[in-house]
Protein backbone atom coordinates (compact mmCIF):
# COMPACT_ATOMS: atom_id res chain seq x y z
CA UNK A 1 0.00 0.00 0.00
CA UNK A 2 2.84 2.35 0.82
CA UNK A 3 4.33 2.02 -2.67
CA UNK A 4 0.95 2.80 -4.27
CA UNK A 5 0.62 6.03 -2.32
CA UNK A 6 4.12 7.10 -3.29
CA UNK A 7 3.40 6.50 -6.98
CA UNK A 8 0.21 8.53 -6.82
CA UNK A 9 1.95 11.31 -4.90
CA UNK A 10 4.82 11.34 -7.41
CA UNK A 11 2.42 11.56 -10.38
CA UNK A 12 0.46 14.32 -8.66
CA UNK A 13 3.65 16.25 -7.87
CA UNK A 14 5.02 15.92 -11.41
CA UNK A 15 1.70 16.98 -12.94
CA UNK A 16 1.39 20.05 -10.72
CA UNK A 17 5.08 20.91 -11.03
CA UNK A 18 4.82 21.16 -14.82
CA UNK A 19 1.77 23.41 -14.46
CA UNK A 20 3.51 25.66 -11.96
CA UNK A 21 6.66 25.74 -14.08
CA UNK A 22 4.60 26.66 -17.18
CA UNK A 23 2.91 29.44 -15.22
CA UNK A 24 6.31 30.78 -14.08
CA UNK A 25 7.62 30.73 -17.68
CA UNK A 26 4.59 32.61 -19.00
CA UNK A 27 4.72 35.12 -16.14
CA UNK A 28 8.47 35.71 -16.72
CA UNK A 29 7.92 36.28 -20.44
CA UNK A 30 5.14 38.78 -19.75
CA UNK A 31 7.30 40.67 -17.25
CA UNK A 32 10.23 40.70 -19.68
CA UNK A 33 8.22 42.12 -22.57
CA UNK A 34 6.34 44.63 -20.43
CA UNK A 35 9.59 46.04 -18.99
CA UNK A 36 9.96 48.27 -22.06
CA UNK A 37 6.72 49.99 -21.15
CA UNK A 38 8.41 51.24 -17.98
CA UNK A 39 10.95 53.22 -20.03
CA UNK A 40 10.77 56.99 -20.42
CA UNK A 41 7.34 58.34 -21.17
CA UNK A 42 6.70 59.64 -24.67
CA UNK A 43 7.23 63.36 -24.93
CA UNK A 44 4.30 65.73 -24.96
CA UNK A 45 4.97 67.79 -28.06
CA UNK A 46 3.67 71.29 -28.56
CA UNK A 47 0.56 71.63 -30.68
CA UNK A 48 1.92 74.47 -32.83
CA UNK A 49 4.57 73.17 -35.30
CA UNK A 50 6.45 76.49 -35.23
CA UNK A 51 6.78 76.37 -31.44
CA UNK A 52 7.82 72.71 -31.59
CA UNK A 53 10.49 73.65 -34.18
CA UNK A 54 11.80 76.29 -31.76
CA UNK A 55 11.92 73.68 -29.02
CA UNK A 56 13.76 71.21 -31.26
CA UNK A 57 16.31 73.92 -32.17
CA UNK A 58 16.89 74.60 -28.48
CA UNK A 59 17.30 70.87 -27.81
CA UNK A 60 20.28 70.93 -30.19
CA UNK A 61 21.89 73.77 -28.21
CA UNK A 62 21.26 72.64 -24.63
CA UNK A 63 23.64 70.03 -23.21
CA UNK A 64 22.70 67.23 -20.86
CA UNK A 65 24.71 67.71 -17.68
CA UNK A 66 24.41 64.03 -16.81
CA UNK A 67 25.84 62.83 -20.13
CA UNK A 68 29.32 63.82 -21.28
CA UNK A 69 28.54 66.83 -23.43
CA UNK A 70 25.69 65.21 -25.32
CA UNK A 71 22.85 67.50 -26.36
CA UNK A 72 19.45 66.74 -24.87
CA UNK A 73 18.02 65.95 -28.30
CA UNK A 74 20.03 62.71 -28.38
CA UNK A 75 20.10 61.94 -24.66
CA UNK A 76 17.85 59.31 -23.10
CA UNK A 77 18.36 60.32 -19.45
CA UNK A 78 15.62 61.50 -17.14
CA UNK A 79 17.43 64.84 -16.76
CA UNK A 80 17.26 65.42 -20.51
CA UNK A 81 13.59 64.48 -20.54
CA UNK A 82 12.91 66.95 -17.72
CA UNK A 83 14.82 69.69 -19.55
CA UNK A 84 12.83 69.09 -22.72
CA UNK A 85 9.61 69.41 -20.76
CA UNK A 86 10.91 72.58 -19.06
CA UNK A 87 11.85 74.16 -22.39
CA UNK A 88 8.46 73.33 -23.90
CA UNK A 89 6.74 74.85 -20.86
CA UNK A 90 8.81 78.04 -21.14
CA UNK A 91 7.99 78.30 -24.87
CA UNK A 92 4.29 77.81 -24.18
CA UNK A 93 4.51 80.58 -21.55
CA UNK A 94 5.67 82.93 -24.30
CA UNK A 95 9.36 83.23 -23.46
CA UNK A 96 11.79 83.94 -26.29
CA UNK A 97 14.76 81.69 -27.08
CA UNK A 98 17.15 84.22 -25.56
CA UNK A 99 15.12 84.38 -22.33
CA UNK A 100 15.06 80.59 -22.12
CA UNK A 101 18.83 80.39 -22.65
CA UNK A 102 19.38 83.06 -20.00
CA UNK A 103 17.12 81.19 -17.58
CA UNK A 104 18.98 77.91 -18.19
CA UNK A 105 22.38 79.59 -17.75
CA UNK A 106 21.24 81.25 -14.51
CA UNK A 107 19.82 77.97 -13.21
CA UNK A 108 22.43 75.42 -14.35
CA UNK A 109 25.50 77.49 -15.28
CA UNK A 110 27.18 78.34 -18.59
CA UNK A 111 28.09 74.72 -19.29
CA UNK A 112 24.49 73.92 -20.21
CA UNK A 113 24.63 75.82 -23.52
CA UNK A 114 26.87 74.59 -26.34
CA UNK A 115 27.07 78.01 -28.00
CA UNK A 116 29.91 80.25 -26.91
CA UNK A 117 28.74 83.21 -24.89
CA UNK A 118 28.89 86.70 -26.37
CA UNK A 119 31.63 87.61 -23.88
CA UNK A 120 34.03 85.04 -25.33
CA UNK A 121 33.04 85.83 -28.90
CA UNK A 122 33.46 89.58 -28.33
CA UNK A 123 36.79 89.06 -26.57
CA UNK A 124 38.02 86.90 -29.44
CA UNK A 125 36.99 89.52 -32.01
CA UNK A 126 38.62 92.39 -30.12
CA UNK A 127 41.87 90.50 -29.58
CA UNK A 128 41.97 89.37 -33.21
CA UNK A 129 41.38 92.96 -34.40
CA UNK A 130 44.20 94.24 -32.17
CA UNK A 131 46.57 91.57 -33.48
CA UNK A 132 45.54 92.18 -37.10
CA UNK A 133 45.98 95.94 -36.78
CA UNK A 134 49.36 95.43 -35.10
CA UNK A 135 50.51 93.18 -37.95
CA UNK A 136 49.16 95.67 -40.50
CA UNK A 137 51.00 98.60 -38.84
CA UNK A 138 54.19 96.54 -38.57
CA UNK A 139 54.23 95.77 -42.31
CA UNK A 140 53.37 99.37 -43.27
CA UNK A 141 56.27 100.72 -41.15
CA UNK A 142 58.62 98.05 -42.49
CA UNK A 143 57.98 99.02 -46.12
CA UNK A 144 58.70 102.74 -45.50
Amino acid sequence: MKIFCNKITAKFFIKNFTRIFSFIKIFSILIFFSANSLALNPENKLADPKLEKRAMDLFLIVKCLVCDGQVIENSQTQFASDLKELIRNKISQGMTDKEIKTYLIETFGEDIITEPSNFYLGSFLIISLIIASGVFIFFINKNK
